[in-house]
């Protein structure tokens, strides 16, 4: 199963080219980034990068899936950061209409919004 470790060492690994730093950046040894990135890998059927002892670069299926994973990334971190803040009645994947909402006065859960359009 892909994990949120694998997808931001996979991002951090193509923003830096190193697995190396990338290790040290997460405080994690440099052979425990390679588990993660070989799990993540296995679990997609794709090759994720190209690794030689100088050298790392994208795989053309590794560039295509990278702004996908930024955004898993991006909505994951935005999804904690929106349950931390006082808006805890409105929940990440609820699709609402805010802008009918405020023009009609409707309740969004269980909240009564008056909109001056």
């Amino acid at each position: 199963m892909v994990n949120l470790i694998q997808l931001k060492l996979f991002r951090d690994i193509a923003r830096e080219l190193s697995f190396v730093k990338v290790a040290q950046q997460n405080h994690i040894s440099q052979p425990a980034v390679s588990v993660h990135i070989k799990k993540l890998e296995h679990e997609l059927g794709k090759k994720l990068l190209t690794r030689t002892p100088h050298n790392i670069q994208l795989t053309p299926e590794g560039a295509l899936v990278l702004p996908d994973i930024k955004k898993i990334i991006y909505f994951y971190i935005s999804k904690e950061t929106l349950n931390k803040s006082n808006l805890k009645f409105l929940h990440l994947g609820e699709v609402i209409n805010i802008e009918k909402s405020l023009i009609y006065g409707q309740k969004i859960s269980g909240h009564f919004v008056q909109g001056h359009v």
